[in-house]
């Protein structure tokens, strides 16, 4: 009962706040406008790299057609949805991935203080929760050595943001100790490859120009940088960002951890500094999937509940399954 009572009061809290935060507020009728416009606009009526993420726009469309609601209604009602969703699932994979409840409650509770600095910016993103679905699930099952559900996972969550390139990554720091240099590589590149194909085929669908995306992306990147290191914008995502690092570093405090942990820290590095680059860094909540990595990696306990026993070695035939 006290994780539903938790997650329940989570989502209520952090689901108002993103929506009544005075800008967002008032540019909330635009936000479910804008998810419309990607799925249903006309090619070029929406920035080509962003086309993939079809996932939230297509059940806002398909609520507002099956129950009459406004789009706004259908998105506030998405909304806080897949943030009760979000809290369950970490719940669930932190408490796994501890075996310890309260690690987990705790955890669940620090995300809740991380989620909430990512809402610096004045127009709501449903994406941030469906990220930190997607990197939950990732990091779960990178650290239960399910490569081929990581592989569908990649798939669909590329449907939502184009961070699913990342999972590569995120097996990666799991299975270092695991696999054969040659091999670790191979499987991260399928893993990338499978995101990186996805995204481009719904890029492909909905606005006709697969290519166009990535190619415009770095050119956003760049013009990002450039614009931020002659003027940082406002000071307010300075600290924020820095509550945010400092949450996330919560779980690793006072506690061994084992060598999965470590690797998933040091990809959550790299995600982070590429994150950095590639987008803009003032929206903190580009960097949700770094926290979620970071502080399910800090309660990881030495084996896996997925099969993957202590120290890389190979769980028994018996209980090996994608």
């Amino acid at each position: 009962m006290r994780p539903l009572i938790l997650c329940v009061s989570l989502t209520l809290c952090t689901a108002w706040i993103s929506s009544h935060l005075v800008e967002r507020y008032n540019r909330g009728t635009h936000a479910s406008a804008v998810q419309e416009t990607i799925l249903l606009g006309p090619p070029g009526s929406y920035p080509p790299q962003w086309n993939n993420r079809v996932l939230f726009p297509a059940g806002q469309v398909a609520l507002s057609r099956l129950t009459g609601w406004s789009a706004r209604e259908s998105f506030v009602a998405l909304r806080y949805a897949s943030i009760a969703v979000m809290f369950a699932l970490f719940y669930a994979a932190a408490s796994r991935l501890s075996r310890a409840p309260l690690a987990a409650e705790h955890a669940t509770l620090a995300l809740a203080i991380a989620f909430c600095f990512g809402f610096n910016h004045d127009l709501q993103n449903p994406v941030d929760a469906l990220d930190v679905m997607a990197f939950t699930l990732a990091t779960w099952f990178a650290v239960g050595g399910r490569l081929g559900r990581l592989l569908i996972l990649a798939c669909l969550a590329s449907a939502s943001r184009e961070s699913s390139l990342f999972f590569g990554l995120i097996w990666a720091g799991a299975q270092v100790t695991r696999h054969s240099l040659r091999r670790l590589i191979a499987q991260c590149v399928a893993v990338t490859a499978a995101a990186l194909a996805a995204t481009l085929v719904l890029r492909y669908v909905f606005d006709g120009d697969a290519f166009v995306g990535p190619a415009r992306r770095w050119g956003h990147a760049a013009r990002s940088v450039i614009a931020f290191l002659q003027d940082p914008g406002p000071t307010d995502w300075i600290p924020l960002g820095a509550g945010m690092l400092a949450v996330a570093a919560l779980p690793w405090l006072g506690r061994p951890h084992p060598r999965e942990g470590w690797g998933l820290l040091a990809a959550g590095v790299v995600m982070g500094i590429v994150s950095a680059l590639g987008a803009t860094p003032m929206e903190l909540r580009i960097f949700l999937p770094v926290v979620t990595v970071w502080m399910l990696a800090g309660i990881l306990r030495g084996s896996s509940p997925m099969g993957v026993h202590d120290h890389g070695a190979p769980a028994p035939a018996s209980s090996a399954a994608i």
